[in-house]
């Protein structure tokens, strides 16, 4: 009995130990080829929310497969590089104005409370950690030098301490002779400050995304001509045609509701920071639908970045306030009630399983791993949803389970 048991027990630890170099080499694996996999994934994405458009070219308009892919993704492109040319401008004078003096100052009157708060914090546990740190029953200080130096910005006295631990005091030397023996150096660090043109930098980053998007676009074309042969194939190699065809239908359709939501968010939020006064509407309209792909994060984002820019266009603190207001709650009305109402709870997820997957998605591929991360746990949890032996895992990461 106790060998099998200890044979069990093994044969568990064995399991448990190579289900863990498995799940570490695959983050590895992700890691190193993220130039092949996210053309292919973005792809992918891409295709399951224009489906229903190919579908209606190629059933209802009688248009050939391949020429209503072609026109799909025309389109698509020659809105992305619209998208890019007008606002990709306003975005990079945003960034170099932040750089400004005159800029810099009405940022921190608008968050003095914040910057307020923060040093009262610093400062308290500055002072604590002293009080721990200070060795009871040590001798005294031989010397020590204190002068009170007054803030330029705040107007405030702090103390500064100068200790010397020399036992021997040394007398001071004259004028003349601190005059000999001074060097440049002496007179303090020399501060270099190198500020980098921001428009270069965004284009520069613009310029190594050329190739995903190339390639995705690419990728997008084939998958839309030739994806629905490809998948019933597949399905018919297994035995069961259907089944990667309504496995594709239903992950299409919830990702096209959610990228229409997404697209309608953005333009109440387009519209509403417009009328508030706020330049580039747009530009804040186009933010608004992508930072929507990710959950919780991207609402907070959106809506700091919007005040941020407010403060830098309004005199009015109170205005910087109210858009920051507007973003995020236009994105609370969305997920708390339009997304449940239209898309429903069936497919609810775990929140906690939406934070950890999109936060290690964030870690493996950074902000484009955060933009795809929750369509690919859509995708997942579909496919769990069809397959029996994954039944369990979709239990586990659905809110269904938790309250059943």
């Amino acid at each position: 009995m106790n060998k099998k048991f200890r044979r069990r027990r093994s044969m568990e630890t064995l399991r448990f130990c190579v289900t863990g170099i498995f799940i570490f080499a695959f983050i590895a694996f992700l890691y190193v080829s993220k130039p092949v996999l996210l053309p292919v994934i973005l792809a992918l994405i891409l295709m399951l929310i224009f489906r229903p458009f190919h579908l209606i070219l190629t059933r209802k308009c009688r248009i050939p497969k391949s020429l209503s892919a072609l026109m799909i993704v025309l389109v698509v492109s020659a809105g992305a590089i619209s998208a890019g040319y007008f606002l990709v401008a306003p975005a990079s004078n945003y960034l170099a104005r932040l750089q400004e003096k005159g800029v810099q100052d009405r940022l921190l009157k608008v968050f003095a409370p914040i910057k307020q708060a923060h040093e009262g914090i610093t400062k308290v546990a500055e002072e604590v950690e002293t009080m721990t740190d200070s060795p009871a029953g040590d001798e005294p200080l031989k010397e020590g030098v204190m002068e009170e130096v007054e803030s330029a910005e705040e107007g405030s006295l702090t103390k500064k301490v100068e200790v010397n631990y020399q036992s021997d005091p040394k007398p001071e030397a004259s004028d003349s002779e601190a005059g000999k023996n001074r060097t440049p150096a002496s007179n303090g660090p020399v501060r270099v400050e190198i500020k980098e043109n921001t428009v270069q930098i965004l284009y520069s980053l613009l310029t190594d995304f050329g190739l995903y998007i190339l390639s995705t676009f690419v990728l997008l074309f084939f998958l839309l001509a030739y994806g629905s042969e490809m998948s019933q194939r597949m399905g018919e190699a297994r035995g069961t045609p259907e089944f990667l065809t309504e496995i594709e239908h239903d992950v299409s359709s919830y990702l096209f509701t959610i990228a229409a939501i997404n697209l309608g968010l953005g333009t109440a939020i387009g519209v509403g920071l417009g009328l508030l006064g706020l330049p580039n509407p747009i530009l804040w309209g186009v933010m608004a639908a992508l930072l929507n792909f990710i959950p919780y994060a991207g609402a907070l984002i959106g809506a700091g970045v919007v005040t941020i820019i407010a403060a830098m266009v309004f005199e009015n603190p109170g205005m910087a306030a109210a858009s920051g207001l507007l973003y995020m709650g236009l994105s609370t009305l969305e997920g708390n009630f339009l997304t449940p109402t239209i898309v429903g709870r069936r497919l609810e997820i775990n929140p906690i399983i939406v934070f950890v997957w999109v936060l290690a998605w964030a870690a493996i591929w950074g902000i484009a791993g955060m933009l795809i991360g929750l369509p690919l746990l859509i995708i997942f949890r579909i496919v769990c949803s069809r397959l029996p032996s994954l039944a369990s895992v979709e239990r586990a990461i659905t809110v269904r389970s938790l309250a059943s």
